[in-house]
C-alpha cells in the first residue's frame, strides 16, 4: 500500500517500512470492526471499505498534522475546487540518482524516504501542505487548502530549514546531491478534497508551472523565487537579485531573485522599515492608551488588549504610543506568528533571545551562563528562576530540582519566573511590554498572559496586547479592552491625501480608493502602493500624479490573502453561503439567495445570522424587504473570487430564473442585477437587451464610467452570437451608447474611431436610421478635434438623412451639429439661424427621451446659442437664453448639463461686471467635473475661472486655476475645443503678472491651435493676445499694430463686434501715442 506521507510503496500493518510512518488505525463504517490498510471489504461484515468519515480522518492525519487535518474538516464532508492565491514550492534533490546508483534499492528506498519525511515535516511545520511527491522531490503549496495571508512568508520561511537540514545529512554517498527549490506566487485553480479525504488535491495554472521551472533553473543548494514571490515578502526575507532569467516555456526573459535568509523582523516591524504615512485620525485611541501609561506611572499595572481586523491599525496606534514615551521606560517587542500557535512559549522566548543576545549557533552552556549573569545583575533574588527560563529557550537544565516536577508545576514555575522577573525590572524603569498578534498565541502563552493579567496590579508595567477578532487569550474582566474601528470619512480622505498629495487630477482616484477600502488604513495604504509599484503613479508618496487613465483598480494580493484566509475561517456551510451570497450582489435578498441555494429562506435565515454575528453582512431594517448586505465590497469581491467559473456560471443563471419569475410585472427595477447575471451565466440572447436597458440607466444617472463597461460587456457577448443582421444592429446600438458616455471624459478621437466603424456597418445594412444616428454623433466627435470639414460633411448627410425617414428628433439633433460646426469656424449668423431653428423644433419630451445625448438637447442648445450671440455682442439674449439653460438643467438635475451651460453663463457675466458671481457658479461646477471625472470640461472651465479672477483682480488665483488642467494631464489632441480658450486665458493672466515671455508662448500656442484647426475665433483672439503683448514691448509698435488689425479682420469676418471694437480702440490709441511721440522728438531735430 502506497505510504501518504513519503508516496513510498511500503506501508504495511506496522507503518511504512521506508519513512517509518506510523501505521494508519482503520474502522469499517458498518460495524466498526479493525481494518487492515489494504483492505478492500470488511473482514467481519462483508461491508465494502467506503472511507467513512473515521477512515478518512486517520488518512487525513497521516499525512498533515492533526491541527490542519481538523481544520480541512470543518470546512465540510467535501472541499469543492476554488481559485487561490498561493505559494507554490517545488523542491528535489539534484544528484540523487547519482548517489544511489551503487545502494542496495532497500537502502537507497530508505535513505531517500528519510529526506522527504525532513521535507513533508518542514512543510507542515510553517503551515503548508504537501500535495504531490515525485521520487526525490516534492510539491507543497502555502495558502491551500486553507488560506494563509502569510503564505509566501511561510513558504520562504519553510525553504530555509529544508534546504539547512538537507545539506547537514552526512549519509548521501555523492557529494554532489543537493536540495534545490523554486518558489512563485499566484493565483491556482485546486481541485477538491473529496467525501473520502482521500487526498485528491492539486493544483493547476501558470503559477504551479513557473513554480516548476524555478526549481528546475535553482543550482543546488539554493532557493529561487520570482518577483511575485519575492514582493509578498519584503522586508523579512533577504534576497540577492539574479537579473532575467530565460525559463523554459516562457517567451521573454523574468527577473529571478535567490533566497538567502530571514530577517529578524516581525510584520510590522518589515513595513516600519519602508516608511510609515502619517498618523491620521484615531487619537481618542491614543489619549486611552496614554490614559494606562500615565495610570502605571501612578503605581497600578495595566494590561490593555486592542482588538480589530486585519489592517485597522492596530500596531501603528501602539507604534505612535511608544513614540511619545518618556527616557523613563523601556519597551520590549515580541509577535506571535501563524506557523508558531503549537510552539510553547514562543513569543516570550522571542523577546528573551533578543534581550540576551542569543543566536542559534550559540552552545547551550553560554546561554545558560549568560542568563545567569543577566538575571544576577537585575536581582540576584531571580537565580532561583534560571531552570524555568531555560525551559522557555529549550535549554536543559541540569537542575535536579526542576527534572523532578512534573509538567503543571513546571508551568506554575513559568508563571512565577517570569512575573518575578517582570517585578523585578519594573522596580528602576517603567516596562511596556508588547505582544502583537495573540489570536495567533500558543496555549501557553495564553495561560501565563491570562495569570500575569490577573495579577498586575502594583508592578510598574503596561502590557499591550493586539489581536484580531478571531482567538486570543481569556483574559480577565480587569483588562482594559480597546476595540478600533474603521477610520470615518474625514480620517480616510486625509490618509488618502497624504499618501497621493494635492494633485487635482488624482481626485477622481482617490474617491474610488476610498470607496473600495471603506476606512481600512492598510487597505487605502496597499492600494496606493499597487498602483505605484504597476507604473500608474509618478513622483514620490504625497506628491503623485496619474499617468494615463485608469479604467479600473486591482485589488492586491496583499489585501486578498488577508480577506481569504478570515473566510477560511468559516465552517463549510457558512463559506459556502457567503460565497453563494457574493454571487447575488453587494445586495443579498434572502430569497434570491435561498433558491440559488435550493433551499428555503427558513434553512438560510440562521446562517445568515451567524454571518452577521461575524461582521461578513448586516441586515437591512426594512419592513418591504429581507435582504442582507455585505460589510465590506471588498470581502465580497473576494468570496466571489474564490469560486471557480463554472460554479459562478450556473448560480447566475438561478439568480435569472428567480428574478424574472419573480419580478416579471417589474424587471425595470432589477435591469442591472439581470445585466450582470446574465452576462456572467453567458445566456447571451438574454444579457443583451438587459445589458442596454441597463447601460441607459447609467447614461441617465451620469454613470459614465459604469454605461461604459457595460458597453464593453455587451461587445464580449456579442462574440458569442452568431452573425445576423439583428447582431450588426446590437453591435451600433452598443456603440452609440458607448460614445455618449464617453463625451464627458473626452474620449473624442476613441469615438471618432468607434463611429466611422459603426458607420461602415450601418452603410453594409443599408439601415437608414442608424446612418444618420451614427452621422449625428459623429459630426460632434470630428468637430470636438477640428476636423471641421469632415464634420460639416457628417451634419449636411445626417439631415439629409434625417429627413429622408422623417424622425424628427434626428432632424432636430443634425441641424444643432451643422450650427456647432458653424459656431467653431466662425461662422456666427449661420450657427445662430441653425440654433433658432433647433428652438422652433422642440418638443416637450425632447430631454426625457434624449436620444444619444450626452448632456440634456435643450440645454446643449442654449449653451450654444448664448456664446454665438455673446460673440456678436448681443449680451443681453445671451444671458437670458444661458439663464434658461442653467434653469432646465437644474430642474432635471443633470450636472454634466449644467456645467455646460455655466461655462457660457459665466462668461457673460465677467462681461457684465458680475465677476464675483460667476466665480461662485464655477467653483461648484469645478468641483463637479473633478469628482465626475468630466475631463473634456477641465480646460474651458479652468479657463473661464482664470476669466473671472482676472476680472475680479485676483491674478494669483487665476494663474493657479489655469494650469490645473497640465497638472490634471488633460489631452490637448482629445480636447482641443477647451484648450484653445485656456491658452488665450492664461497668455492674459501671465501678461496681468508680468510674465511676458510666458505670455507671449501661451499666444503663439492658441494662434498655432486655431491655425491648424481653421477656427478664424480663436485665431483673432490669439492675434488680439499677441497684439496686446507686443505693445509692453519697447520695440513692439508694428508688431502690435499687425496683430491687431489681423484681428480686427478675423473679427469683422465672423462677426464678432466686442473684439473687433476692442482691437480697434487699442490700435487707435496707440497710434494717437506715438504720432504725439514722433511730433516732440522733431522738435528737437530727432
Amino acid at each position: 500500500m502506497k505510504c501518504a506521507t513519503c508516496g513510498s510503496v511500503g506501508l504495511t500493518k506496522d507503518g511504512c517500512a521506508v519513512c517509518g510512518a506510523a501505521p494508519v488505525a482503520l474502522d469499517c463504517a458498518a460495524c466498526g470492526a479493525h481494518l487492515q490498510p489494504d483492505s478492500r471489504f470488511c473482514s467481519q461484515c462483508g461491508g465494502a471499505v467506503t472511507g467513512g468519515t473515521g477512515a478518512s480522518f486517520a488518512i487525513l492525519r497521516s499525512s498533515v498534522p492533526p491541527h490542519i487535518a481538523e481544520r480541512i474538516l470543518r470546512q465540510g464532508v467535501r472541499m469543492a475546487g476554488e481559485r487561490r492565491r498561493v505559494t507554490v514550492l517545488f523542491a528535489d534533490i539534484k544528484g540523487s540518482t547519482e548517489a544511489i546508483r551503487d545502494m542496495d534499492p532497500e537502502d537507497a528506498m530508505a535513505m531517500i524516504g528519510t529526506v522527504m519525511k525532513i521535507l513533508m515535516d518542514t512543510v507542515h511545520a510553517y503551515n503548508g501542505f504537501v500535495n504531490a511527491t515525485r521520487g526525490d522531490g516534492i510539491m507543497a503549496l502555502f495558502g491551500a487548502p486553507l488560506t494563509n495571508e502569510g503564505h509566501a512568508i511561510d513558504a520562504c520561511a519553510a525553504a530555509l530549514p529544508m534546504r539547512k537540514e538537507v545539506a547537514q545529512r552526512s549519509d548521501f554517498p555523492h557529494a554532489e546531491a543537493a536540495l534545490r527549490i523554486g518558489l512563485n506566487s499566484g493565483e491556482v485553480i485546486i481541485q477538491s478534497i473529496g467525501s473520502d479525504l482521500s487526498m485528491n488535491y492539486d493544483a493547476v495554472g501558470p503559477t504551479v508551472h513557473l513554480a516548476a521551472r524555478m526549481e528546475m533553473a535553482a543550482r543546488p543548494g539554493t532557493i529561487l523565487i520570482t518577483e511575485s514571490t519575492r514582493a509578498l515578502t519584503k522586508g523579512q526575507m533577504r534576497t540577492e537579485a539574479l537579473g532575467p532569467l530565460d525559463i523554459r516555456g516562457l517567451a521573454d526573459p523574468i527577473p529571478g531573485f535567490e533566497l538567502i535568509e530571514a530577517t529578524p523582523l516581525t510584520r510590522w516591524q518589515a513595513r516600519k522599515s519602508f516608511g510609515l504615512s502619517a498618523f491620521t485620525g484615531r487619537r481618542r485611541d491614543l489619549d486611552i492608551l496614554k490614559n494606562a501609561v500615565a495610570s502605571v506611572e501612578r503605581g497600578h499595572g495595566r494590561v490593555v488588549s486592542v482588538t480589530a481586523p486585519a489592517g485597522f491599525g492596530k500596531s501603528r496606534l501602539i507604534h505612535e504610543l511608544v513614540a511619545s514615551l518618556p527616557a523613563r521606560w523601556d519597551v520590549l517587542e515580541a509577535a506571535c506568528s501563524p506557523h508558531q500557535t503549537t510552539s510553547s512559549y514562543h513569543p516570550i522566548a522571542q523577546v528573551m533571545r533578543f534581550q540576551l543576545g542569543i543566536t542559534p549557533t550559540d552552545r547551550e552552556d553560554v546561554i545558560e551562563a549568560r542568563l545567569r549573569e543577566r538575571m544576577e545583575f537585575r536581582d540576584p533574588a531571580l537565580a532561583v528562576h534560571v531552570p524555568a527560563f531555560l525551559s522557555l529557550l529549550d535549554v536543559r537544565s541540569g537542575d535536579k530540582g526542576w527534572a523532578r516536577l512534573d509538567p503543571v508545576e513546571r508551568r506554575i514555575k513559568v508563571v512565577e519566573a517570569l512575573r518575578a522577573n517582570l517585578t523585578a525590572r519594573a522596580t528602576t524603569r517603567f516596562v511596556l511590554a508588547i505582544i502583537e498578534d495573540v489570536h495567533w498565541s500558543d496555549p501557553e502563552t495564553n495561560f501565563i498572559l491570562e495569570t500575569i493579567a490577573a495579577q498586575i496590579e502594583g508592578v510598574r508595567a503596561l502590557i499591550l496586547l493586539t489581536q484580531r477578532p478571531e482567538g486570543g487569550p481569556r483574559l480577565p474582566e480587569t483588562t482594559a479592552r480597546l476595540t478600533l474601528g474603521p477610520l470615518d470619512d474625514g480620517e480616510s480622505e486625509a490618509l488618502a491625501q497624504a499618501l497621493l498629495g494635492d494633485d487635482i487630477g488624482l481626485v477622481p482616484l482617490r474617491q474610488r480608493i476610498l470607496q473600495l477600502a471603506q476606512g481600512n488604513p492598510l487597505f487605502i495604504e496597499e492600494l496606493v502602493q499597487d498602483l505605484k509599484e504597476r507604473g500608474h503613479l509618478a513622483g514620490v508618496r504625497g506628491n503623485y500624479r496619474l499617468l494615463g487613465t485608469l479604467d479600473a483598480l486591482r485589488l492586491p494580493d496583499s489585501i486578498q490573502s488577508v480577506i481569504a484566509a478570515r473566510i477560511d475561517q468559516l465552517d463549510g456551510q457558512r463559506k459556502s453561503v457567503l460565497q453563494t451570497a457574493a454571487v447575488a450582489g453587494r445586495q443579498v435578498p434572502v430569497a434570491l439567495l435561498a433558491h440559488m441555494l435550493g433551499r428555503t429562506p427558513e434553512d438560510v435565515a440562521p446562517i445568515l445570522a451567524r454571518l452577521e454575528e461575524g461582521d461578513f453582512l448586516h441586515r437591512e431594517h426594512d419592513d418591504s424587504t429581507d435582504n442582507y448586505v455585505f460589510k465590506h465590497e471588498l470581502t465580497r469581491e473576494v468570496a466571489y473570487r474564490t469560486l471557480l467559473i463554472g460554479t459562478r456560471r450556473v448560480l447566475h443563471a438561478k439568480a435569472v430564473d428567480y428574478i424574472e419569475a419573480t419580478f416579471a410585472e417589474r424587471l425595470e427595477e432589477h435591469i442591472d442585477r439581470l445585466a450582470d447575471h446574465a452576462f456572467e451565466a453567458q445566456l447571451w440572447a438574454k444579457a443583451l437587451p438587459y445589458q442596454m436597458r441597463s447601460c441607459r440607466r447609467a447614461l441617465r444617472r451620469g454613470a459614465n464610467h459604469e454605461a461604459i463597461a457595460i458597453c464593453e460587456r455587451a461587445q464580449a457577448a456579442l462574440k458569442h452570437v452568431p452573425e445576423s443582421a439583428d447582431r450588426t444592429k446590437a453591435e451600433i446600438d452598443f456603440a452609440l451608447a458607448s460614445i455618449i458616455a464617453l463625451e464627458p471624459i473626452g474620449r473624442h478621437r476613441q469615438i471618432a474611431t468607434i463611429l466611422r466603424a459603426a458607420g461602415k456597418k450601418a452603410q453594409a445594412l443599408g439601415d437608414a436610421w442608424r446612418l444618420a444616428a451614427v452621422n449625428c454623433q459623429l459630426v460632434v466627435a470630428l468637430w470636438r478635434i477640428g476636423e471641421h470639414p469632415a464634420a460639416m460633411q457628417a451634419a449636411t448627410s445626417a439631415e439629409l438623412a434625417a429627413k429622408g425617414i422623417g424622425d424628427t428628433d434626428l432632424m432636430f439633433a443634425a441641424r444643432h451639429n451643422v450650427g456647432i460646426v458653424h459656431h467653431e469656424t466662425g461662422n456666427f449668423a449661420a450657427a445662430i439661424q441653425a440654433f433658432r431653428a433647433c428652438l422652433a423644433m422642440e418638443t416637450p419630451d425632447i430631454d426625457v427621451k434624449r436620444v444619444g445625448w450626452a448632456a440634456l438637447p435643450s440645454v446643449v442648445l442654449r449653451t450654444f446659442l448664448a456664446d454665438s450671440l455673446f460673440e456678436i455682442g448681443e449680451f443681453d439674449e445671451a444671458r437670458r437664453i444661458a439663464d434658461e439653460g442653467a434653469a432646465r438643467a437644474e430642474r432635471a438635475g443633470h450636472i454634466y448639463s449644467r456645467v455646460q451651460v455655466n461655462q457660457v453663463r459665466s462668461r457673460v457675466m465677467v462681461a457684465q461686471g458680475q465677476a464675483r458671481e460667476a466665480l461662485t457658479i464655477l467653483a461648484a461646477d469645478w468641483q463637479s467635473s473633478i469628482e465626475l471625472d468630466m475631463v473634456q470640461m477641465h480646460p474651458i472651465i479652468a479657463a473661464r475661472l482664470g476669466e473671472a479672477h482676472l476680472a475680479a483682480g485676483n491674478i494669483g488665483a487665476a494663474l493657479d486655476i489655469l494650469a490645473q488642467p497640465d497638472r490634471i494631464d488633460v489631452p490637448l489632441l482629445e480636447n482641443a475645443f477647451g484648450w484653445r480658450y485656456l491658452f488665450v486665458a492664461r497668455g492674459h493672466a501671465f501678461l496681468k503678472a508680468g510674465r511676458h515671455e510666458d505670455a507671449l508662448a501661451c499666444a503663439k500656442r492658441a494662434l498655432a491651435l486655431a491655425t491648424e484647426r481653421s477656427e478664424r475665433p480663436q485665431a483673432a483672439y490669439a492675434h488680439a493676445l499677441l497684439g496686446e503683448i507686443a505693445l509692453t514691448e519697447p520695440r513692439g509698435y508694428r508688431a502690435a499694430q499687425r496683430h491687431l488689425r489681423e484681428a480686427v479682420k478675423l473679427a469683422e469676418s465672423c462677426g464678432m463686434h466686442p473684439l473687433a471694437t476692442r482691437c480697434r480702440g487699442l490700435t487707435a490709441c496707440e497710434t494717437g501715442f506715438f504720432e504725439r511721440i514722433r511730433a516732440w522728438l522733431a522738435l528737437f531735430g530727432i
